[in-house]
């Protein structure tokens, strides 16, 4: 990966109290749970989930499991059991239940729900998908995480802002990740070899999602290659303001790269539709 590390000193040196935003639960862990295993033995880290995970997984046509009803339960539980491996604390996990699959359209609440935990916890650290995810959801938890600290902005107590990485691979760049797309000066390398057992027994606690939790499962959601790739190396973020033109963001324009974030949402969904 090309970048900027974020030395280890820096890292300590971000204020706590940090705040977490999910669109589902593993998206945490997936994108930043090194950063979290190394943060949370020294200032408290929040985590807060917006989507119910009544959606997966599900069936290879898009619907919801037989027993879909189950799932939200299933998957609070295992939020719970993989944040207790990163040292976090259920009191310190908040889960909004909004419905899977549909943040967009719930964005207004997910919006204020999160303002209203900002006011609450008043964090100092936010991290937040990227802002150019592949996946609808976590476009929209972006989109509302930013949405809600402009109302709760306070010139006195600044706040952090920092993007994670949950889908990173775009099928049509040269080079397949996003990440060696951005400008060195915006991104920000965590070191996370010191916590890697860590970040990969909080994926495990993910049954739902590296497993083949239902029979009639293909393969699990989440595949060992993908999570051997997760739990190594560095956590990557974008430390930049929400409103940077995107030709500011990029190291350079190309056709590929214009596809990839006008339509990978829609290329994410229609590969899990076809492939379960």
């Amino acid at each position: 990966m090309t970048g900027a590390p974020l030395a280890s000193d820096a890292l300590s040196s971000l204020a706590g109290p940090v705040l977490v935003v999910a669109p589902h639960s593993d998206d945490e862990t997936l994108g930043c749970g090194g950063t979290i295993a190394r943060l949370a033995p020294t200032m408290p880290v929040h985590v807060v989930y917006a989507a119910d995970g009544r959606l997966s997984p599900s069936g290879a046509d898009g619907k919801p499991a037989p027993d879909a009803d189950a799932l939200p339960a299933i998957r609070r539980a295992e939020a719970e059991a993989a944040m207790a491996r990163l040292g976090v604390a259920a009191d310190r996990l908040h889960f909004l239940d909004l419905p899977d699959g549909r943040l967009a359209a719930e964005r207004a609440t997910l919006t204020t729900r999160l303002a209203e935990l900002i006011r609450t916890i008043r964090p100092k650290t936010v991290l937040t998908p990227f802002r150019y995810d592949q996946h609808p959801d976590h476009l929209a938890v972006h989109a509302a995480t930013v949405a809600a600290l402009g109302r709760e902005r306070n010139a006195a107590a600044p706040i952090t802002l920092l993007e994670y990485f949950v889908y990173f691979r775009y099928p049509l760049l040269a080079e397949h990740d996003i990440r060696r797309a951005i400008a060195a000066e915006h991104l920000l390398g965590v070191d996370i070899e010191t916590v890697r057992a860590e970040k990969r027994a909080a994926l495990q606690a993910y049954a739902s999602q590296v497993t083949c939790f239902y029979p009639w499962q293909k393969r699990p959601i989440l595949t060992a290659a993908v999570l051997d790739e997760h739990a190594s190396g560095q956590e990557w973020f974008v430390r930049a303001l929400p409103d940077l033109p995107t030709a500011r963001l990029f190291r350079g324009d190309s056709l590929r790269l214009r596809i990839n974030l006008r339509f990978g949402p829609k290329l994410v969904h229609w590969k899990k539709r076809l492939l379960g």
